[in-house]
C-alpha cells in the first residue's frame, strides 16, 4: 500500500512515525532453530570451498552427515546448494557412495559437511604454497626457540615470557597444522591417481 491509503491513522511521514514493535505471537522458535542450523552448514560449505581455494563459478558436490536434523536438511537443501555453491546436496547416503577425495568440516557432534574435491584442486601449487609457508615459518619458530633457550631469559619480565609463550605455541601449532594439511594434499593426489 502506498500514501495515503491507511486512513485516518496515517503520519504524516515515515520519517516521523513510530518504530514498530516486536509482536512475539508472530515468533517462530522452531523456524530460527532450523534456519540456524542450515546456517551452520552453509558456513561450512563456504569454509570448504575456501580452504581449497575453490573458485566460486564452479559448483561443488556436497555431502551432509546428520543425527538429528535430517529433515530440516533434506526440506532446505536448495538453500544450502544456493548459499554454498553446491550442485548437489546428499544427506545421510551411504558411505559407500561417498568419494574417498573429500574435504570434511565437523560443525559438531550431530552434524559434519564433506565435499567431493576430485578434479578442482591442483595438489602440487597447493603443496608448493605450503612449503613456501612453512620455509617462512621455521626460522621464525627457531629464532624464538633460540631466544627462549638463552641464558637470562629467566629474568625477563614476566609479560614478555608470557607473549614469547604464546608466539611459540602459535608457531608450533602452525607448523603441525601446515604439515597435516601437505601430508593431506599429498594423500589426495595419490587417491586421485589410483
Amino acid at each position: 500500500p502506498g500514501r495515503g491509503t491507511f486512513g485516518s491513522n496515517e503520519r504524516e511521514s515515515i520519517m516521523v512515525s513510530t518504530y514498530p514493535k516486536c509482536n512475539d505471537a508472530l515468533k517462530n522458535q522452531e523456524a530460527e532453530d532450523s534456519m540456524g542450523v542450515i546456517m551452520k552448514i552453509v558456513k561450512a560449505c563456504r569454509s570448504l570451498r575456501s580452504s581449497y581455494n575453490i573458485l566460486n563459478k564452479v559448483s561443488t558436490h556436497y555431502y551432509v552427515k546428520s543425527l538429528e536434523a535430517e529433515d530440516i536438511i533434506k526440506t532446505q537443501s536448495a538453500d544450502i546448494m544456493t548459499l554454498g555453491r553446491g550442485s548437489v546436496v546428499d544427506v545421510n547416503v551411504d558411505e559407500s557412495t561417498i568419494p574417498k577425495s573429500v574435504g570434511i568440516v565437523i560443525i559438531d557432534d550431530q552434524t559434519t559437511v564433506l565435499m567431493d574435491i576430485k578434479g578442482l584442486v591442483n595438489y602440487e601449487a597447493e603443496i608448493k604454497k605450503l612449503e613456501k609457508d612453512m620455509k617462512k615459518t621455521l626460522p621464525a619458530l627457531k629464532t624464538l626457540e633460540n631466544t627462549m633457550n638463552a641464558d637470562g631469559y629467566d629474568q625477563a619480565s614476566e609479560k614478555l615470557r608470557e607473549q614469547n609463550s604464546d608466539k611459540f605455541s602459535s608457531y608450533t601449532k602452525k607448523v603441525v597444522d601446515i604439515q597435516g594439511a601437505i601430508d593431506n594434499f599429498k594423500n589426495l593426489a595419490l587417491m586421485e591417481q589410483n
